[in-house]
């Protein structure tokens, strides 16, 4: 990352009145209801990823509002007089990875996003990234890839996938799957998250199968109709071949 910049602003805090009365980007923000984005911005991309990584073993509408506030305070930052014009052109995560590790861990803690010491792995695994850009590498970067990074395992890497990339053929194993497989009557099906590779990978080829015979649009529409009818305090049983699930 290109640090070249002279003294950081964020040093200084010039904010004004004008700046700060401005409403900020509605567009960036995180709806764990409707998360799915096919065609994102480049600055919708960077915040899909924070919010992957921050959700992963946390409350979805939680998380999503501690994501929300850490977008607005970046927003704000960037809204400062002092700021570069390089900086205000910046998406949340390049401006995340500018920044030096305290000012970035001080943000991060300031949203009690937790796993801070995996945050600052995060940030360092950021900074040796040369090529391409970061939106470039979010939009293109292969499951594998993507677990190279710290922080993204398994279901992170497919969560994000799955929601970014319109013929993304991956899911997931969340909670809400798991019980959704058993309800089906799916044998074998761990009650958290399989560890193993080999497990992993079979029971995500049964679960994509499963998912695609709910007859959605779109696999990312069945995962996430699935997570809403398993986190609604009720519980529904699909039928094989149904494409509407039956109340028990």
């Amino acid at each position: 990352m290109n640090k070249s910049l002279n003294q950081p602003w964020y040093m200084k805090k010039g904010y004004t009145d004008e700046s700060l009365s401005q409403p900020l980007n509605q567009s960036i923000k995180i709806d764990p209801l409707n998360f799915t984005n096919f065609y994102a911005s480049d600055d919708q991309i960077q915040s899909m990823f924070l919010f992957a990584v921050a959700v992963a073993g946390k409350p979805s509408r939680i998380t999503a509002e501690k994501i929300n506030g850490l977008l607005d305070d970046i927003e704000i930052d960037q809204r400062d007089e002092y700021a570069p014009d390089e900086i205000r052109r910046m998406g949340p995560l390049e401006y995340l990875m500018y920044l030096e590790h305290e000012p970035f861990i001080e943000m991060i803690k300031e949203r009690k996003l937790g796993k801070y010491n995996t945050w600052l792995k995060l940030w360092r695994w950021f900074n040796d990234l040369l090529m391409p850009t970061i939106p470039d590498f979010l939009n293109t970067a292969s499951i594998e890839t993507l677990e190279q990074i710290p922080g993204v395992k398994y279901k992170t890497s497919r969560f994000f996938v799955l929601h970014s990339r319109s013929n993304a053929n991956c899911v997931p194993l969340d909670t809400h799957i798991l019980r959704f497989l058993r309800d089906r009557g799916v044998p074998c099906v761990p009650n958290v998250t399989p560890g193993s590779q080999r497990i992993y990978l079979g029971l995500e080829k049964i679960a994509v199968e499963a998912l695609k015979s709910l007859g959605y649009s779109t696999l990312a529409k069945a995962d996430l109709e699935t997570w809403k009818s398993y986190s609604n305090g009720f519980r529904m049983f699909f039928r094989e071949g149904d494409s509407t699930p039956e109340m028990v």
